[in-house]
């Protein structure tokens, strides 16, 4: 399942990928790849102790812990919040 959303008045699109217990999460800036922020599961290979749930960090090849689970009903609430922390700002 893909879903795109733009989100109106700010320059993020944030697109959601979930299939076959993989998923992401991505707030694109930019068309420079470095020039988002992404929760996934797609790769181990990050040392975070929720691995293999993990936190891309915008303009650095680094990951930190994530919240996700790769679970609609838990993770949508926690992104509309981010959303609504960001555009507070």
């Amino acid at each position: 399942m893909f879903h795109s959303f733009i989100l109106i008045g700010m320059r993020e699109i944030l697109h959601t990928y979930i299939d076959f217990g993989e998923y992401s999460y991505s707030f694109i800036f930019t068309p420079n790849p470095d020039d988002q922020m992404r929760f996934d599961n797609y790769d181990d290979r990050w040392e975070v102790s929720t691995k293999p749930h993990h936190f891309h960090i915008r303009g650095l090849n680094s990951s930190i812990e994530s919240p996700m689970l790769g679970e609609p009903n838990h993770d949508i609430p926690i992104i509309l919040k981010m959303i609504q922390d960001y555009t507070k700002n």
